[in-house]
């Protein structure tokens, strides 16, 4: 109690010796040290994610707050990223934004986020979306500058299955798939939530490779295991022209990182964009394609285990 009654007494003099200091400083031409930044200002990329809102009516409450905090993960894991995005809630409306208005009211004045209340072919050039669903035929092959790509903002936990390809098709906009299965293995089911999606898309924009991107965003639980491709020729074209896909030879695998910042080595560009008409990605080791849903509750397996917190059922 001594010790406490000697700091408060002190209080008074110690602001006087601050204030003295600065000062001091101005008087010899110096300048108020700056404040230490916690991280650099992120280098936007010019892409824009677009997380789609307009699920609201099929989720209930509790889901509905589990897509908040995933909103609230993607706007922390922009700031901190090595190559930001613009982020763009859409279809904001309903009960998210009647929870985001009562327990985050801070969003507000989020930096490098649009919270719009259009439907997002309303709010992005129909042109420029890319509509991500893992019933799409088509691999994201790259994430080009200039493109609005679109995450299903969903936690249904397989209630409405396809959904998000079906919206896509509806509003005649390109979709895709990530390349999950060209790369790696899980033993768990595979599921993403809106902000594994999102987390993903910026760790390939950091790296500008899609193995690397997945090793580091998704979770240790999932026992995530690279593919190794035998080496094999070039591809050839076939009879309509179209070029098939060349196996890829995988190193071993290297160690995950899971680190807020990321260490990455530099960006990458280059390489196609999605090709919405032409050939589906396949498999190359065991010939599948893709069926994981973008959002969360979109899945492949059985077993219903569901992560509280996130909405992530595994």
């Amino acid at each position: 109690m001594l010790r406490q009654k000697q700091w408060e007494d002190g209080r008074e003099q110690r602001r006087l010796q601050r204030k003295e200091r600065r000062q001091r400083r101005k008087q010899e031409g110096g300048e108020e040290p700056a404040r230490k930044r916690v991280h650099a200002e992120p280098e936007p990329s010019g892409v824009r994610v677009a997380i789609d809102c307009g699920f609201d009516d099929l989720m209930l409450l509790r889901d509905v707050k589990k897509l908040h905090k995933q909103i609230q993960r993607c706007y922390a894991e922009n700031r901190r990223a090595a190559r930001s995005v613009l982020l763009l809630l859409t279809s904001h409306s309903g009960q998210l934004k009647t929870n985001m208005d009562t327990h985050d009211r801070g969003y507000l004045n989020w930096k490098g986020i649009e919270v719009r209340g259009e439907r997002v072919e309303e709010a992005v050039h129909t042109a420029e979306l890319v509509y991500l669903t893992s019933e799409s035929p088509h691999t994201l092959a790259s994430v080009e500058s200039g493109r609005t790509y679109v995450i299903g903002g969903l936690v249904d936990h397989n209630h409405h299955k396809g959904l998000t390809l079906q919206k896509a098709e509806e509003l005649g906009v390109e979709h895709a798939r990530l390349p999950l299965d060209d790369y790696v293995k899980m033993s768990s089911r595979k599921v993403l939530t809106v902000n594994h999606v999102f987390e993903i898309l910026l760790a390939y924009l950091d790296l500008g490779d899609w193995r690397g991107a997945f090793l580091r965003v998704l979770p240790d639980r999932k026992q995530v295991v690279p593919i190794t491709h035998e080496a094999s020729p070039p591809a050839t074209s076939d009879e309509n022209g179209c070029r098939g896909a060349a196996a890829v030879v995988v190193k071993d695998r290297e160690r995950r990182c899971r680190d807020d910042g990321g260490d990455a080595a530099g960006p990458q560009t280059g390489g196609p964009g999605v090709n919405p008409k032409r050939s589906e990605s396949v498999n190359a080791e065991t010939g599948g394609s893709l069926g994981l849903e973008m959002g969360d509750g979109m899945n492949l397996g059985k077993s219903k285990s569901v992560n509280p917190e996130m909405g992530e059922t595994q």
